[in-house]
């Protein structure tokens, strides 16, 4: 299955296994409102510069529905 929208818009993958999951929840929870510019990497999916709400809203909308192949 490629999930939502297919292989390459898995964006909360934040770690990138290949599944939006529990593990890229926990690299999100650990940077959030922690001051600093963040990378999509640590947390920041919507690339603002901060690791908050905006960010969660996007891995919760991907949780556990977003699957690359």
């Amino acid at each position: 299955s490629q999930g939502i929208g297919g292989p390459c818009d898995c964006v909360a993958d934040i770690n990138n296994d290949g599944f939006v999951n529990a593990g890229d929840f926990t690299i999100l929870a650990g940077q959030f409102n922690q001051a600093g510019c963040k990378t999509r990497g640590q947390g920041d999916l919507n690339c603002d510069g901060t690791v908050n709400a905006g960010d969660f809203t996007i891995l919760a909308g991907q949780f556990n529905n977003c699957v690359r192949n």
